[in-house]
């Protein structure tokens, strides 16, 4: 006699697609692909105004921003690194756009690829040490932080 499956319960055990996927589980098989491959380091990034202003008239933010951050950390690190971010939105300023995000590199590559993401996000001409921060070997409490925004800002 051949068994039938419980109702309710999937009768094959497929993954699900990669398009199906939220971005909470999205964010979190990024970063273990990433730290699969070697050091990671965390960032945040402030952007200057005139580029916010350029990536917000973008048909996708996103991808124009991932242009320019892969192309300056290739143009100075010499090699492409795999990287990752969400954009958040600082609502209680008029603009307040900015990443958080992981990147592939080593202790000794951080200070160049602080630089590259500065200059990606258009460097600021005072105060630049604010504009980017990192942190080597993220755990998965950053992707919570990462995704505070997106929490609670989807629908029900």
């Amino acid at each position: 006699m051949q068994r039938q499956p419980r109702a309710g319960l999937h009768r094959y055990r497929a993954p699900t697609a990669w398009r199906d996927l939220g971005l909470p589980m999205r964010s979190l098989y990024l970063h273990r692909a990433i730290a699969s491959g070697g050091p990671v380091a965390a960032f945040s990034l402030r952007l200057r105004h005139d580029v916010e202003q350029q990536a917000r008239e973008q048909p996708s933010a996103a991808s124009w921003l991932l242009k320019r951050v892969r192309r300056e950390v290739h143009a100075i690190l010499k090699r492409d690194v795999p990287v990752w971010f969400v954009i958040e939105q600082d609502y209680g300023r008029a603009r307040g756009m900015h990443l958080h995000g992981e990147l592939a590199v080593t202790q000794e590559e951080l200070p160049a690829a602080r630089k590259a993401l500065r200059l990606a996000a258009g460097q600021w001409l005072f105060a630049r040490q604010h504009q980017a921060h990192t942190r080597l070997s993220p755990d998965e409490g950053w992707i919570a932080y990462v995704l505070k925004d997106a929490v609670q800002t989807r629908k029900p």
